[in-house]
């Protein structure tokens, strides 16, 4: 279901990635400077398409156990551990009998396992579950907020949203409950506010709070969406419109159904059609698009994904349709190119509608770190952005490529390979 029909009151613990490992740019070179001109130089530097991962250590399977080997397959930790898996910010999560712990980047057993179940570092913190109680540890393993919760979120906007006794409240970073656990629901804090939410008799009532645990927008709408690009969606009265950070509606209730502003427009329903909108109310692209069960409603770099008589393509923010609409089925556009499906067969397209890898495919994946998985005649392998085959098609099982492995499944059992295809079990 789409992204903004939210359930209120319903919390995901969302284990997040980030990198803090060595990298070097994909296609990406370092240059000698040019010389001195008295003319300003006013060329755009091209953003490389995509960043290469080089992992310190990379989790290694020898029969049932997991241990940790470099990129040349050298053990630097002996196997030993029930469960490993890749270094996120220099830690990796590992699993002996029924505790978690951490290895840092020289494999060291950094943090013993001791907990019944944690989550991967993000921004120097990892949530941590001890006698069925959430909190945050460092990488060091000092307690940072306390594992009394009885549930979490993860950190957005320097706040966390923490339940304890059926309600919900935020601590910040340094462990301090600055919203008390007094809402039966909330969302993440974003632009600065936090859309919380009391059930009122029969009835749920939202609004937002900000930073401070101050109520600045009332309580008083059946359902609400983060801010975005400074409004946000609100559902009162079987409608949905939007309103400023003030609270003042900036846009009636009157569509059926509505996404996020994202580049300046929305996309919403009225009459069981989908169009755009401004901020300032005005359709800029016509009330024409259908909606399927995939949830695509913002756009990214001018483009957006639609869907017209049961096929799709993409069209930019004046409606100019760039991607013919005669896909079956379509994914988002990820390193310049997007997996399309036509009669059965899925390949990649650019932005102007190209096709770059041909439809020869029974299932694709996104591009990331500069390969994507592909199925062919019941078996996965990787290409590059040429379409050329650089892992062989012979998994079972595999995922999309992270700090430069990808985890795979061989001959009945999980594995993890590297960019050049090395197996490390």
């Amino acid at each position: 279901m789409m992204s903004i029909i939210r359930k209120a009151f319903v919390l995901i613990i969302v284990a997040a990635f980030a990198c803090l490992l060595t990298t070097e740019y994909g296609f990406a070179q370092r240059r000698p400077k040019p010389p001195k001109t008295s003319k300003k130089d006013t060329t755009k530097k091209k953003k490389p398409l995509f960043v290469i991962i080089k992992p310190t250590l990379i989790p290694f399977r020898k029969d049932t156990l997991w241990g940790y080997a470099d990129t040349n397959r050298r053990l630097k930790v002996k196997p030993q551990f029930s469960e490993a898996y890749p270094l996120i910010e220099g830690m990796g999560r590992v699993r002996k009998g029924d505790k978690w712990g951490f290895v840092n980047k020289s494999g060291r057993l950094i943090i013993p396992p001791r907990y019944e179940r944690v989550n991967d570092f993000k921004g120097g913190l990892a949530m941590v579950q001890s006698n069925s109680k959430w909190g945050f540890i460092s990488k060091i393993g000092k307690v940072v907020v306390p594992i009394v919760y009885d549930y979490l979120y993860d950190f957005s906007g320097g706040m966390a949203a923490v339940g304890k006794g059926g309600k919900v409240g935020f601590v910040n970073k340094r462990g301090k409950l600055v919203v008390p656990t007094k809402y039966d629901g909330t969302s993440s804090f974003n632009e600065g506010l936090a859309a919380v939410g009391k059930i009122m008799g029969d009835q749920a009532k939202m609004g937002f709070v900000n930073n401070k645990g101050q109520e600045v927008i009332p309580l008083k709408y059946e359902n609400v969406n983060d801010f975005s690009e400074g409004l946000a969606l609100v559902y009162q009265g079987g409608k949905w419109g939007y309103i400023n950070k003030k609270g003042q509606v900036v846009i009636p209730m009157q569509f059926e159904l509505a996404y996020d502003f994202s580049e300046g427009l929305a996309k919403v329903n009225k009459t069981g059609k989908w169009g755009f909108i401004n901020k300032k109310n005005r359709e800029v692209i016509p009330f024409k698009y259908d909606e399927s069960s995939h949830s695509y409603g913002t756009f990214k770099d001018g483009l957006i994904r639609v869907r017209l008589n049961g096929r799709e393509g993409w069209i930019d923010r004046r409606g100019r349709e760039l991607v013919a609409l005669k896909y079956r089925g379509a994914n988002d556009f990820s390193e310049e190119l997007a997996a399309v499906n036509f009669n059965g067969k899925w390949g990649y397209v650019n932005k102007v509608g190209r096709l770059r890898i041909p439809m020869k495919y029974d299932k694709a994946q996104d591009f990331s770190e500069g390969l994507a998985a592909v199925m062919f005649r019941g078996k996965w392998g990787f290409v590059n952005h040429r379409g050329k085959v650089v892992i062989p098609f012979k998994y079972s099982k595999a995922d999309s490529f992270k700090e430069g492995v990808a985890k795979i499944q061989f001959g009945g059992k999980d594995g993890f390979i590297d960019r050049k295809g090395n197996q490390y079990f």
